[in-house]
């Protein structure tokens, strides 16, 4: 009796010890336990684009399912597993694993307690109490079968109000699904300069902004007076929007020439971006923000910088990711060329230097699945809103004759005129003229040559339009 008793305590006690192997410092994978995770052998850690399990969080989920079958762990303890890979042949990797909330994790790769992936780094960027502006180049959109669902899951997570992106494939689908994809919380608007002569055109720039933030004040529109193709080869695009602070603000969206050789192109493309916007907007006092691709640095190490009409009208125009630019010259990869410039009448609200994701906030390999430009983004406090007004460009005036030498001009309106405010500012912003009329006939014989921006505002609604005297 007693030789029986002591084998089942022999039983008991291996089953127990079995049950409670503490992790050791390090574990190879057995075939027993790629068998056990899947779908057979080597081809459970397929890392091959379009393999088996090339998400390395999927990788981790099946490591932590083997490394709890077989030994206990408690939180901090430490492993080096070794296990194999296959990449059109099997190749030995490893990798160090800590425990954390009891899931085994690495330093970049975290699961959440369902056991599905997690990852923090692009996650509330924006807030309710910033208007959050990005620029994103989501190269050739989409990449491949996975990237709406990424690109998507960057832009919900993030909160970023409004997003600039660039290099977007078929307006009449891949957009649209995109659109689709976010769901109503969303609005968003395309432009695609080539699509009856070539619909797969992959170059196309968008805007996309969050609508409990967000309000549309006009609809977008391409930007006609730079059409040239020389120096825009991707007409821009701009939007005027409203944040829930009570900002109301231009929004200007570029892809400028890329490469070596066209550094002429894209400075002649600044330069004319920079005398609309003067033109247009500067005596205004309208609130802008220039963003895009633009292809080249801004930074101190870019010698005869083509954005030195900008940088040098440092009264008027910051680029806000400057030091993401200084930053970016002694990283290895790609230096940004990705910016976000605002001008004078937001410089209240920059108290906070704009930022860029890496490689390092995607628990995935960002460049396969989603583009070779990462998001730049910027968070302007609303909190420092002033009580100055601002008007933005909301309807042409036409004015005739113009130029003129007439001591009055006609204004072309089809409402008729009752107790409107008009203004006429010249071209250095000063207010020259401002005063209530009921006529389409305005004199103007007591200014002195020159260009004027006239404005006139009838119930709400601001007309502006330039007029030229001689």
């Amino acid at each position: 009796m007693n030789k029986y008793l002591y084998q089942l305590a022999f039983v008991l006690w291996s089953i127990n010890s079995w049950a409670t192997t503490p992790l050791p410092s390090t574990y190879t994978l057995t075939e027993t336990d790629y068998a056990s995770v899947g779908n057979g052998y080597h081809n459970n850690f397929d890392v091959r684009s379009g393999g088996e399990e090339n998400d390395p969080l999927v990788i981790l989920n099946k490591i932590n399912t083997i490394l709890y079958a077989n030994f206990t762990a408690a939180e901090d303890d430490k492993i080096t597993v070794y296990f194999e890979i296959y990449d059109g042949k099997r190749k030995q990797t490893s990798w160090d694993l800590f425990v954390e909330n009891s899931k085994f994790r690495t330093d970049k790769y975290i699961l959440d307690g369902s056991g599905g992936p997690t990852q923090d780094g692009y996650e509330n960027l924006g807030s309710a109490s910033t208007l959050d502006i990005c620029t994103w180049n989501i190269e050739h959109f989409p990449k491949n079968s996975s990237t709406l669902s990424k690109v998507k899951d960057i832009i919900i997570k993030s909160k970023i109000d409004v997003f600039g992106l660039q290099e977007i494939a078929d307006d009449r689908d891949d957009f649209a699904d995109l659109l689709s994809s976010l769901g109503s919380d969303y609005g968003g608007y395309i432009y695609n300069p080539d699509y009856d002569s070539n619909p797969t055109f992959d170059q196309n720039i968008a805007f996309v902004y969050k609508k409990d933030e967000i309000t549309l004040v006009t609809t977008a529109r391409n930007i006609t007076e730079l059409s040239d193709s020389y120096y825009f080869p991707r007409m821009p695009i701009e939007i005027v929007l409203k944040h829930s602070s009570g900002v109301e603000f231009v929004v200007i969206n570029n892809h400028l020439k890329c490469c070596s050789g066209s550094e002429g192109r894209r400075r002649g493309a600044s330069e004319r971006l920079k005398e609309y916007i003067d033109d247009k907007y500067k005596p205004l006092n309208t609130k802008v923000v220039m963003l895009g691709d633009l292809n080249d640095r801004i930074d101190s190490g870019e010698n005869d910088n083509v954005f030195e009409n900008f940088i040098n009208d440092a009264d008027n125009y910051i680029f806000v990711d400057e030091k993401v630019s200084e930053a970016s010259q002694y990283t290895g990869g790609w230096t940004n060329i990705d910016h976000i410039l605002i001008n004078k009448e937001l410089f209240e609200f920059f108290d906070k230097d704009a930022d860029k994701l890496d490689d390092d906030d995607f628990d995935y390999n960002y460049d396969t699945y989603v583009s070779d430009h990462f998001p730049v983004w910027v968070n302007l406090n609303t909190d420092l809103l002033s009580n100055d007004v601002n008007y933005v460009y909301k309807a042409g005036l036409e004015i005739y004759p113009n130029p003129s030498s007439n001591s009055f001009i006609t204004i072309k309106f089809a409402e008729k005129i009752n107790n409107a405010n008009i203004s006429v500012v010249n071209i250095q912003g000063q207010l020259l003229i401002q005063k209530n009329i009921d006529s389409k006939s305005f004199d103007v014989s007591n200014l002195p040559k020159g260009i004027y921006i006239i404005n006139l505002n009838q119930d709400g609604i601001l007309y502006t339009g330039k007029f030229v005297k001689k």
